[in-house]
């Protein structure tokens, strides 16, 4: 059984943090964990007021309670960034993008086309985006538009993060939500630390073969319990640019030269 330090109350969970869902075993979920390569086959995103939004193949994006949304699976791990990358202002703007993907009769639906060839346009863009990133610089490239018709679920999670500014224009391009997958997420400290799992089963257990079940938590490392011998996460100064997950490489701005 996991240690009870990493298993956190559902109460615990704020506007912003990313929900990660293990592969639940149905048909979807063994398929996309095939090709990702991670257990973790859904994610969402927590909008407040006891709710998250996520993209599943119907109806497509919706919001739904966190406890329905966590009592699917057997345990959800959570990822967190500091209070000062969430502000109210982004919340905000996190909520009226959920809210018109919502609205009917224009709900954004699932975007079931985007996970066919997903490994190949991952590795496309992999070995395109400093390509990508040139035209940008030189006035020739943009980044995704977040705003789109369907979704599937890391791809809306990541296109929040653009629509609300957390990802700058530069580091939209390498974070092109296409070719995010669930697992992505949660390699990624651009996404935030791994805060704890959550659960509506007293009798949880975590496997040790989870990918999170010896990594540090956030308030491992805000007690300063984290070793130098242990995978280290960082803050990330998210309205600058990040990089692109096994990458490897940087964007070097936010923005076009003036």
């Amino acid at each position: 059984m996991v240690q009870n330090n990493k298993l956190v109350p559902l109460s615990a969970v704020r506007p912003g943090d990313i929900i990660l869902c293990r592969s639940d075993g149905g048909k979807l979920s063994r398929k996309i964990t095939a090709a990702t390569r991670s257990e973790y086959s859904h994610a969402a995103i927590c909008i407040g007021e006891n709710l998250a939004a996520e993209s599943i193949f119907w109806p497509g994006v919706a919001k739904v309670e966190l406890t329905v949304l966590v009592g699917r699976y057997n345990y959800v791990a959570i990822l967190r960034h500091p209070k000062d990358v969430w502000t109210d202002r982004r919340i905000n703007e996190l909520r009226k993008f959920i809210d018109k993907k919502t609205l009917f009769p224009f709900r954004a639906l699932y975007n079931l086309f985007g996970l066919f060839g997903f490994d190949r346009r991952k590795e496309r863009h992999e070995l395109t985006v400093l390509e990508k990133l040139k035209n940008f610089f030189e006035g020739t490239g943009s980044p995704r538009n977040p705003e789109k018709k369907t979704y599937f679920c890391s791809e809306l999670v990541c296109s929040c993060y653009n629509a609300v500014g957390i990802f700058q224009p530069s580091a939209a391009v390498a974070y092109d939500p296409l070719t995010i997958a669930p697992g992505d997420l949660g390699k990624d400290p651009s996404f935030g630390y791994f805060f704890g799992y959550c659960s509506a089963r007293n009798d949880c257990r975590i496997p040790g073969d989870d990918e999170f079940y010896d990594a540090p938590t956030k308030r491992n490392i805000r007690q300063g319990s984290i070793t130098s011998g242990l995978r280290r996460t960082r803050d990330v100064p998210l309205t600058h640019s990040v990089s692109q997950p096994g990458m490897g490489q940087s964007c070097l701005t936010n923005n076009r030269p003036k």
